[in-house]
């Protein structure tokens, strides 16, 4: 059954932080709206899903609204304009969106959003890999105003909307197929999109995706699990594209993560919290799951073993290893 929201109720002074407590609820998003000073501010949504996707149906006046992001991560937004104006800002990045024309993006990603006159907004909301395995070079196009007026974008349009009328009433079965549909229009209408990106634009693309897939690894870095699949697939990027960003950094990027997680445990083999800690609770507790394996890793990165680390940090160490001491 599909969830209706709506401001009518709500004191006009209290709808834009009611309107935003509706989002981060509803959507995990942080953000700060700003209403028109000229028009008295009014919204409401209708939310449903249908299979994988969230669909909403937003309608409402005039707004501004930065948003950091949601909180989750993995998940792509995707804005179809019916009614209306809206723009876009992200970074260097502007899409003016006008009736027919969508915009998509990953869903933890800051943009600012504003909304010129009355509107009406469809948004979709669904997992990065689902997409990511039909087309992975579709970050290409994030962040762009696309078509949607005419042929695979019409089509693509026209079957969102029957999910937008239907999907409360149809099969589950029927849905996840429908959703499956969805997805292979939107991969041809965004193939059929130019792709017009200066060098300066493609660098600073791989420095956005690289700033993200950091920030995902550190925050995840005692998962020992954490892998290429499971980034690629968190941050809606295709494996190969992940490779491709990191062949002109000194380290690959597992290379990096296993870096960062020697460093972690060094840092707490010489920190007298670490001195008690058994050598491999210490390599468990940053993502490795073998500790002979850790040892070995430990002695070619510093010269040294973790155990002799724990035993006595002020001991001398062979030459060019006085980095291990924490200045």
């Amino acid at each position: 059954m599909a969830l209706e929201i709506c401001t009518n109720t709500i004191p006009l002074r209290d709808r834009p932080d009611y309107w935003r407590q509706v989002r981060e609820n509803l959507f995990k998003d942080t953000c700060r709206i700003t209403p028109d000073p000229e028009s008295p501010f009014h919204a409401s949504l209708s939310l449903l899903k249908v299979g994988p996707l969230m669909l909403s149906d937003c309608q409402g006046s005039s707004f501004r609204m930065a948003r950091q992001g949601c909180s989750e991560t993995g998940s792509l937004s995707l804005l179809i304009q019916k009614e209306g104006e809206c723009v876009i800002h992200h970074q260097d990045h502007e899409a003016l969106l006008g009736p027919g024309r969508f915009c998509i993006f990953p869903a933890n990603s800051p943009v600012d959003v504003e909304m010129r006159g009355t509107y009406r907004q469809l948004s979709l909301r669904f997992q990065a890999g689902a997409l990511s395995e039909r087309f992975p070079g579709w970050a290409q196009h994030a962040f762009s105003s696309i078509s949607c007026d005419s042929g695979a974008g019409g089509i693509f349009l026209g079957l969102v909307m029957a999910m937008r009328q239907h999907g409360e009433t149809t099969h589950s079965q029927c849905c996840a197929e429908a959703f499956d549909a969805m997805l292979g229009l939107l991969v041809t209408t965004l193939r059929q999109q130019p792709v017009e990106e200066s060098p300066l634009q493609a660098t600073r693309m791989a420095s956005y995706h690289k700033a993200r897939i950091r920030s995902f690894v550190l925050e995840n870095l005692t998962n020992p699990e954490l892998d290429i699949p499971r980034i690629a697939d968190a941050v809606g990027l295709s494996q190969r594209y992940l490779h491709r960003l990191f062949t002109d950094e000194p380290m690959q990027l597992m290379h990096w993560i296993w870096n960062e997680r020697l460093e972690r445990c060094r840092t707490e083999l010489v920190n007298h919290a670490g001195a008690g800690r058994p050598v491999s609770v210490v390599a468990y507790s940053w993502g490795f799951n073998d500790a002979s394996h850790f040892s070995r890793a430990f002695r070619k990165r510093y010269g040294i073993s973790p155990r002799e680390v724990q035993s006595d940090v002020q001991r001398p160490f062979p030459a060019g290893m006085a980095a291990l001491h924490p200045a």
